[in-house]
């Protein structure tokens, strides 16, 4: 298990990167880009099979209209909900990859994630991208000291200190 890994390996759904990848892994036509839309590269299978006429996502990270990452009062990624009609939810909105496209493209809908560990958080990595970190692994990875050692060595101090006042001397 590795102590920190790209938010791709919770996707719920698959993540098309493109229309012919989604025609080649699913043997379907890609359906046409929705010039105006938020493009799409997932498509959830049964979400056509609700009896509502919208699909509820719990686990979504939480972006901006212009598809940036929000964060929470910690500094760190958050996850919302996405509310979606089940059509749209059903299909994909995969814009085209040639170069003579050159309509705006809106921030695209995001993932639906399956839930994180108990020992799991989002975290934002290097260049903002949000990540996933095992808060145990990623603690025992770090070189030198962690928290918990932090933490020990500041009371050890202390203690140090209270020591050498009581003797008579200062440490510093």
């Amino acid at each position: 298990m590795q102590a920190t890994f790209p938010l791709s390996d919770r996707f719920k759904f698959f993540r098309f990167e493109t229309r012919e990848e989604f025609s080649q892994k699913t043997g379907l036509v890609c359906p046409p880009f929705a010039e105006y839309g938020q493009p799409k590269y997932w498509f959830d299978p049964d979400a056509l099979k609700s009896p509502r006429l919208n699909v509820l996502y719990d686990n979504v990270v939480a972006y901006d209209e212009k598809g940036h990452p929000l964060s929470g009062s910690d500094g760190q990624p958050i996850l919302d909900v996405l509310v979606l009609p089940k059509a749209r939810a059903a299909t994909v909105n995969i814009p085209p990859t040639d170069e003579t496209f050159d309509h705006p493209i809106l921030a695209e809908v995001p993932v639906p994630l399956l839930p994180l560990g108990p020992d799991e958080e989002l975290f934002f990595a290097t260049f903002g991208i949000v990540a996933i970190r095992n808060r145990k692994l990623y603690q025992e990875s770090l070189a030198g000291f962690g928290a918990d050692d932090r933490a020990l060595l500041k009371h050890i101090g202390g203690l140090a200190q209270a020591i050498a006042n009581k003797i008579g001397g200062g440490l510093w």
